[in-house]
């Protein structure tokens, strides 16, 4: 929960990768130091003209350049004459291209002669390198993509580049716009990067409006010693918990489809807003209009720090997590899958948390998803059509809030402590709890009104009442209920007694995976069919006679 650069050290972007988007925004030369510096061609001087006036010449018409580091020959970013790198030539033709066009940037996905990751490589060495993007000079609407897996390059002799569609992608070390100037580079989007950080830094640093970060593979190696991992930089500095290179409030990050594993430190760490002490710096307002869906999250933290799967903190607005799979959260810190900070008394933040599995975990401090109050309050947080089991403390935990949270349709198994514990306010309706806390009590309730119905449960609910239409589930219909929860399939058995028990809400009609809910709906995170059919008619009925 710490800021992630709080007490410990780690490596700025080079100041002077930082200082050419600076002097290329305001027109300034680069004085020979700081040319030398900046990664560059080693060829003769008539092949750099050479390159520049055939980059020159096609920027008319093309918002497409290309990248292979295995290629030597003369470079001018086309299929024929890819570069190398980016290099400070190669970053002034794409910011021009940028100032009348979106432009796409395609680095070779493979190695010609093998299906393996083509490494970005500016010295020769054969090592990924990073990218900065603090590199990018034009500040309009034009999105720049760089784009690591839908092309390669099949001949490192005589250029020529073919659609991907391998697993291979191009490996980088990590990507960053951090900078000590706090500025914003906005639209960029990363499509398609194994990123392999093997130091002290963030695997992909976030700083601008309208950024996607998009179908990646990102890991720390052992020797990887700072973190985190995908991390958009907060605005609180470092006095309060978040960094000294914070950044202003951004706006629409979608980062989505991505594969974050074995990092140092949290997988994904949404930073905002710091310690609310009072004083400047503190970060709120944060960002606002985050989704992160669609990612693939394990083994966080495990070459040290804390290892949250997804740490989001203060200040933020309109955030979506949704439709992520993490597990293997097994850090020794006492950590969380998701966990999320609040906003200033009576600011709006809207959080969904939806349609995740969460699962085989034993690194939970007390929840796997988890509403913390340590910097703000939250507000208008949904939680629903979640699945979560087999791990070691609660399945979803709430310490505060300032109105009602809403815990709907989810399902929560074989979790080592409470299926859900609220101190706050609640609304708690349609989920299934069972197998929790040694098959003792599946809720706890303290200090907060809580309104609960048509959830089914094993064993004692565990708060009265639970609600005219709950159900208290018998050793019968718990073998009867799903599939195979023992496996991880919690999807409902055509006889489950979980059939049409739900009771209809407004504001969402699907479930988990997004399957329609029809005009009937299932207890859990799960509905059967997506049919509008009728529940089950009762069995087993016994006729009374009265007077």
């Amino acid at each position: 929960m710490r800021g992630p650069e709080a007490g410990g050290s780690y490596l700025l972007p080079s100041s002077a990768h930082f200082l050419v988007a600076r002097k290329a925004m305001f027109g300034i030369a680069l004085d020979s130091r700081l040319r030398r510096r900046l990664p560059r061609r080693t060829s003769a001087l008539a092949g750099l003209c050479a390159g520049l006036l055939a980059a020159s010449v096609s920027l008319g018409a093309a918002t497409t350049f290309y990248v292979d580091s295995d290629w030597s020959g003369t470079q001018s970013g086309t299929t024929s004459e890819p570069w190398k790198y980016l290099t400070e030539t190669a970053w002034a033709a794409i910011n021009s291209a940028l100032a009348t066009n979106s432009v796409t940037v395609y680095f070779s996905a493979r190695n010609a002669a093998s299906d393996t990751d083509q490494a970005y490589d500016t010295n020769g060495d054969g090592a990924p390198d990073p990218i900065y993007l603090s590199a990018r000079a034009d500040t309009g609407s034009s999105v720049l993509t760089l784009d690591g897996n839908s092309k390669y390059n099949t001949s490192d002799t005589a250029p020529s580049w073919a659609s991907h569609s391998g697993e291979s992608k191009n490996r980088v070390r990590y990507l960053t716009a951090q900078n000590p100037s706090h500025l914003k580079f906005n639209n960029i989007t990363l499509h398609g990067f194994h990123v392999v950080t093997t130091d002290a830094n963030k695997l992909i640093a976030i700083a601008g409006d309208n950024w996607i970060v998009e179908n990646c593979v990102c890991e720390h190696t052992s020797t990887g010693s700072d973190g985190p991992g995908v991390y958009l930089i907060p605005t609180a500095d470092s006095r309060h918990e978040g960094s000294a290179d914070y950044t202003g409030r951004c706006t629409n990050i979608v980062i989505r489809n991505n594969m974050i594993h074995d990092t140092f430190g949290e997988a994904l760490y949404i930073g905002g807003g710091g310690v609310m002490d009072g004083s400047p710096g503190a970060g709120y307002p944060s960002h606002s209009n985050i989704v992160i869906e669609g990612n693939t999250v394990y083994n966080a933290g495990v070459w040290g720090a804390e290892g949250d799967g997804m740490d989001v903190k203060g200040g933020i607005e309109n955030l979506a997590i949704r439709g992520n799979e993490i597990y293997r959260i097994n850090s020794t810190a006492r950590v969380r899958a998701i966990v999320i900070q609040g906003q200033v008394s009576g600011a709006s933040q809207t959080t969904m948390i939806e349609r995740n599995r969460i699962h085989d975990c034993t690194g939970i401090g007390d929840a796997a998803i988890a509403v913390v109050d340590t910097w703000g309050t939250p507000q208008g947080v949904m939680i629903r059509n979640n699945v979560i089991y087999n791990v070691n403390g609660s399945g979803i935990m709430v310490y505060n809030s300032q109105d009602t949270v809403r815990i709907y349709n989810n399902t929560i198994s074989a979790c080592g402590s409470l299926g859900i514990i609220s101190l706050g306010q609640v609304s708690v309706m349609n989920n299934l709890a069972f197998g929790n806390n040694g098959e003792r009590a599946q809720v706890a309730f303290v200090g907060g009104a809580a309104q609960c119905d048509h959830n089914a449960y094993s064993g004692d609910w565990g708060y009265l009442p639970p609600g005219a239409s709950s159900l208290s589930l018998s050793p019968a219909d718990l073998a009867n209920i799903v599939v195979n929860p023992a496996a991880g399939d919690f999807t409902l058995k055509v006889s489950s007694p979980l059939i049409g028990k739900a009771k209809v809400l407004g504001g969402f009609s699907n479930d988990v995976v997004n399957i329609s809910r029809g005009a009937f709906w299932d207890i859990g995170a799960y509905q059967h069919t997506s049919s509008a059919s009728r529940p089950r008619a009762p069995t087993g009925l016994k006729v009374i006679a009265t007077q």
